[in-house]
């Protein structure tokens, strides 16, 4: 019983892993900015759902260096934008091994507390708002 369990916590978790690969790479991610360390950010256009001024919609942190807590080299995520009032919230996080959301899922960080944040007005959050607002805008 012990292993049947354990070989169907096995599949789920491969699954898991391969369903969040193949949804960084079959994403359609448009660059919006760079930050100084020579990071750049993406919005996957095909992801983006509008109610009114609140845009909910998956990022993607490409870096430049291997990120130090983890060593990845990209992390995805999902983000809620509330254009009104030009803040944003973390809803998930995940990280991998390879740039563009590519290689193995090396971990996913679950967001209990979800927050709204007021990015600074030159940092790439700021950007990443004007981008999803102007977006809305024209759609």
């Amino acid at each position: 019983m012990k292993k049947i369990l354990f070989s169907n916590i096995k599949s789920f978790y491969l699954l898991l892993l391969v369903w969040f690969s193949f949804d960084a790479q079959a994403a359609e991610w448009v660059k919006y900015g760079s930050d100084g360390n020579g990071d750049n950010f993406y919005v996957d256009i095909e992801s983006i759902k509008i109610n009114d001024n609140i845009v909910i919609f998956s990022g993607l942190r490409d870096l430049a260096q291997p990120e130090k807590n983890f060593g990845s080299l990209s992390g995805t995520g999902k983000f809620k934008v509330d254009c009104a009032e030009k803040r944003t919230m973390l809803l998930a996080y995940n990280f991998f091994s390879l740039n563009m959301g590519k290689g193995e899922l090396i971990t996913a960080i679950p967001i209990r507390v979800k927050e709204w944040f007021y990015p600074p007005k030159n940092s790439i959050g700021n950007k990443q708002i004007k981008f999803l607002c102007n977006f809305n805008k024209q759609t």
